[in-house]
């Protein structure tokens, strides 16, 4: 469901096609067509030299045939400069679908670590807040454990951010959000 892919595909199936028809051009081609007048003087020339004209329609491609060949070339290598382009973009999609994935496990990692530091952040404060109620330590260490301890929520809130943005671009590296859903574009 990429659009960059989608391109690529359509662009190597107009190539396809275009080779056919380059193909097609240097077969003979032969239309066959009658016509009387009022005297019939157009059947009787038809009839005193049908030859000539059968290899009138027959000799078109082989005097042509250098042309057509090499417009027959011309459009089989731009289909492989299409075909690699598609690859290419093959080859570009996986690797944002690796690097959106690297992403979201390496923010998964850190935010198990913060959860951690959290944890133990809040543990401190509590510590700290039992330890001035009992007269054992001075308001500034409080303060300073409770800085601690918002520092951490704020890294912890920053991480989920960094989680979602992470969901996101893996989401869109594997194509999400450009499709039609019953006729009209969704917002991706």
């Amino acid at each position: 469901r990429r659009p960059d892919i989608a391109r690529a595909e359509a662009r190597l199936q107009a190539a396809d096609a275009d080779l056919e028809a380059a193909r097609a051009a240097m077969l003979p081609r032969l239309s066959l067509t009658a016509g009387l007048d009022a005297q019939g003087r157009q059947l009787h020339r038809v009839l005193d030299n049908p030859l000539y004209s059968l290899a009138a329609g027959l000799a078109a491609p082989i005097f042509d045939a250098g042309r057509l060949a090499a417009n027959r070339d011309l459009v089989i290598a731009q289909r492989e400069e299409l075909l690699l382009a598609y690859r290419q973009s093959i080859v570009q999609a996986f690797s944002d679908v690796q690097t959106a994935l690297n992403a979201v496990a390496g923010v998964q990692q850190q935010a198990l670590a913060q959860e951690e530091e959290l944890r133990q952040a809040r543990k401190a404060l509590a510590l700290a807040e039992a330890r001035y109620r009992a007269g054992a330590e001075t308001q500034l260490v409080l303060l300073d454990t409770q800085r601690s301890l918002y520092q951490a929520q704020d890294l912890a809130v920053q991480l989920h951010q960094e989680r979602l943005r992470a969901s996101v671009a893996l989401y869109k590296a594997l194509g999400g959000g450009w499709g039609q859903v019953q006729g009209e574009p969704t917002k991706g």
